[in-house]
């Protein structure tokens, strides 16, 4: 993605060009440049929290998911799923 974020830096001024918009491809163009813009404002948020990770359990003898009602799971008080 970061890659991407580069890339798509460099193509924009081409991507504008009076002789790029009647192509066939710009109506597919914007839609790929849509979506790597929003994915490179995650990118951004993900950067700028400090690139945070999630770590799983490794205990493959584990007993399921969580249990309701354990703090784990739902609601902060552990009362239930989240809505």
């Amino acid at each position: 993605m970061t890659q991407m974020k580069k890339s798509l830096a460099e193509v924009e001024t081409l991507s504008c060009c009076d002789k790029f918009s009647p192509s066939a491809l710009f109506e597919d163009w914007k839609v790929v440049e849509a979506l790597v813009r929003d994915r490179v404002i995650v990118l951004d948020q993900w950067e700028r929290v400090g690139r945070p990770s999630f770590v799983a359990c490794d205990n493959m003898k584990g007993s399921g998911p969580p249990v309701r009602g354990d703090g784990l799971t739902g609601q902060p008080d552990g009362t239930g799923p989240v809505r």
